[in-house]
């Protein structure tokens, strides 16, 4: 019996709920279970113990059946009804690997584990088989063991028609091999756009080559791929590297990943020519540890070009490093600066160096706000900073303070040096503001405890500024984000400027932020 105008009414509704409340109407009565069941299903996320798990997937069983249908193109073909065919994205996060218990108010692992990959690692391949419609799979660890576990896993999730992104932690050879057999036998059925992968902790580094492992995913799947992310991984037979052994002798057609546009590299050996060759239209490169990084890497014999490139993140010297060996940055637009800036670095590399080579750069990120080990930069280095930052829009840094002249520094002189710097958007998160403040700091920083007066500081002393968001973190816990539009209005005079800031609202606030930082 097909769906009444009502269904179709409550159907509309159902789609707008958020999972707790269809968790509560799916109680109300079967017929309203039977309506928010594809909503409740369309992304499980998997976060509380192996328990959670194994209940997950005997459910997918026990609710799906699949039954073998004529077809008069295909002739004979399998289709899946109920609970699996709903399923689009599958989350199993690091914390459902392990069973955790309390005691005395504090987190301990289970001596005993009573639910084993092994009791569910075979259940999850045959419940995958039952999920036709997943696009996206994630798994936080123990790959290998679920591979060890239930040898088809590899070959069921390749079997997925509609699956495009996979995410896949803990990879060691043994998955690595079942990964590169499925796709060889899969190889017209897939179709990944994102492929992410870490390497297991027994393995110091996984070498990819086009013909095996994980190395013949990523080459079967080059053309329609547009994110890799892997770590610990040797690229550079994969890409027929001319600086390794191999490349030197001999003659290789380049592999090519015409449609990758954002790239991810933790400590994986690859060069900077192999890189420009294989991604020609890459569009954001984030690296860390990568040897053509490294002090001790042979120098580049020529510069290359990545004309496509917009975006980088990594440490500050890694960043000084690509920039030096590469030509045309006139085309970046956002930096990110990854881990504390330390004075070893700035012993390392010129002034400045890299917001300096990038000449037009409009979005500047900071992930950590002691800028140096244990105090922060000088009020003169954040003004010689704002000299080299003339096209700057976007500005993101996390603000831990431990004093009250911090606070200070941060929330009145460091807005104020940046008056000169084109901002539209600042977006801060602040730790510690309330450990500082006590009965003897002048009233001026005590004002400052409120998002809103941060958010005021900032658009009285930054002219250009149009929107702010402020996020508080106390206790390691990070708070709501107060999210704040900047309004200017001529005087009755005219002869000044009244500044005032208007709270927005969390939807409007994220597009503005994502606006900005990602304009360029």
């Amino acid at each position: 019996m097909g769906n009444t105008p009502k269904d179709d009414v409550l159907d509309h509704i159902l789609q707008a709920c958020p999972t707790s409340s269809l968790t509560v109407l799916s109680l109300v009565s079967s017929h309203i279970r039977v309506l928010a069941l594809p909503h409740l299903l369309r992304t499980v996320s998997l976060d509380r113990n192996p328990q959670q798990v194994l209940t997950f997937l005997n459910f997918i069983l026990n609710n799906t059946q699949s039954r073998n249908i004529k077809d008069a193109d295909v002739g004979h073909r399998t289709e899946i009804l109920g609970a699996g065919r709903y399923i689009i994205k599958l989350e199993i996060v690091d914390f459902a690997f392990c069973t955790t218990i309390w005691v005395e108010d504090a987190p301990v692992l289970a001596e005993k584990e009573e639910y084993p990959i092994s009791t569910w690692a075979p259940i999850l391949t045959r419940a995958l088989a039952l999920m036709p419609n997943l696009h996206s799979i994630v798994i936080e660890g123990k790959v290998e063991e679920i591979a060890f576990h239930s040898p088809d896993f590899a070959l069921a999730l390749f079997s997925l028609p509609r699956l495009t992104y996979i995410d896949l932690w803990s990879v060691g050879l043994l998955a690595s091999n079942q990964f590169g057999h499925a796709m060889d036998l899969r190889k017209d059925v897939t179709n990944l756009q994102t492929v992410k992968f870490s390497v297991h902790d027994d393995l110091e580094q996984l070498e990819l080559t086009a013909g095996e492992g994980m190395g013949s995913v990523l080459f079967h799947t080059r053309g329609p791929l547009t994110e890799i992310n892997v770590s610990a991984c040797n690229l550079r037979n994969l890409l027929h590297d001319e600086e390794s052994e191999e490349g030197r002798n001999e003659i290789k057609t380049p592999v090519i990943f015409p449609n990758v546009v954002i790239l991810t590299l933790e400590c994986c050996d690859v060069s900077l020519t192999a890189l420009a060759s294989a991604f020609p239209a890459l569009r954001t490169l984030i690296f860390s540890g990568s040897p053509f990084s490294h002090p001790d890497a042979p120098p580049q014999t020529h510069k290359v070009s990545f004309p496509s490139l917009v975006s980088i993140k990594g440490q500050y010297k890694d960043l000084h490093v690509f920039l030096d060996s590469t030509a045309t940055h006139s085309h970046l637009r956002r930096v990110v600066v990854d881990t504390i800036w330390t004075p070893e670095d700035d012993d390392a590399t010129p002034p400045f160096a890299v917001t300096r080579a990038v000449p037009f750069l409009k979005s500047l990120h900071f992930t950590h706000s002691r800028i140096t080990h244990r105090k922060l930069k000088p009020l003169s280095w954040w003004k010689a900073l704002g000299r080299t930052l003339p096209h700057l829009t976007y500005l993101a840094i996390p603000l831990d303070v431990n004093a009250a002249d911090e606070l200070d520094l941060w929330c009145i002189q460091v807005p104020r040096s940046l008056a000169s710097v084109p901002l539209a958007y600042v977006s801060l998160s602040l730790r510690g503001t309330e450990s500082v403040v006590g009965d003897g700091t002048s009233p001026e920083i005590q004002s400052l405890l409120t998002a809103q007066a941060i958010a005021l500081s900032y658009a009285r002393n930054i002219p250009t500024l149009k929107h702010i968001d402020i996020c508080k973190i106390i206790d390691e816990v990070k708070g709501l984000i107060s999210w704040w539009s900047v309004v200017r209005e001529s005087s009755v005079s005219g002869d000044d400027m009244c500044v005032q800031v208007k709270a927005i609202d969390a939807y409007e606030g994220r597009a503005l932020r994502s606006w900005y930082d990602l304009e360029a």
